[in-house]
């Protein structure tokens, strides 16, 4: 097996990893981060399985950055692709065949499954990063544009979640929806990043 494809399946099956971990936090029902609960309120509205649209979003960001770089890595684009195909069809796996056979109503368990989700997705997240092969879309979209138009990535990323959270809470005041944006996405927001720093620093391949 030569680095590619060792990478290659390193990253697809972290990427797979993260679904687990994003599956969990939506069950808990606790808060999501501000994309998740952007496309959390267009699946309410729309129909859509949570999971299709996870790789719907992250498509628009793989065809984002093909605009911007035009088309300069085609081979990245499809295994981009491929990857985030992966992270949605197991978020539609696990929560619309898996957890609907699960009835969890005690806070304390819906927080403990929070914070696993939140390990889980960290850690995996993390690795994907050491890896170095397989960036995700949104995060590779931003970094595109800072290096292009020479703006801070931090400003970008964030203003991107501004963009989601924004968007979550018109579309839950205008259909009255259940609000996503909860307690939990103030203890990810806390969590994430030290989890994946140091599963990033930790971890060997």
């Amino acid at each position: 097996m030569n680095y590619t494809l060792k990478g290659l399946g390193y990253s697809i099956f972290f990427y797979m990893f993260t679904a687990v971990g994003i599956s969990l936090v939506i069950e808990a029902a606790v808060g999501v981060s501000c994309l998740d609960a952007m496309n959390l309120s267009i699946s309410e509205i729309s129909k859509f399985k949570i999971g299709t649209l996870t790789i719907f979003s992250n498509f628009l960001f793989i065809i984002g950055d093909i605009l911007i770089t035009r088309f300069s890595n085609p081979i990245k684009y499809v295994l981009q692709g491929i990857s985030i195909l992966a992270l949605g069809i197991v978020i539609n796996i696990i929560i619309y065949y898996i957890f609907p056979h699960v009835n969890i109503n005690n806070y304390s368990v819906k927080l403990f499954l929070y914070i696993l989700g939140t390990l889980i997705a960290g850690v995996s997240i993390g690795a994907i990063i050491k890896l170095n092969f397989l960036s995700f879309p949104v995060e590779n979209f931003c970094l595109t544009i800072s290096e292009k138009y020479k703006i801070s990535f931090v400003k970008i990323r964030y203003s991107i979640d501004v963009i989601a959270l924004i968007a979550s809470i018109i579309l839950s005041y205008s259909f009255e929806l259940p609000f996503f944006i909860r307690e939990g996405t103030i203890i990810g927001m806390i969590m994430f990043s030290p989890i994946v720093n140091f599963t990033k620093d930790k971890v060997k391949f």
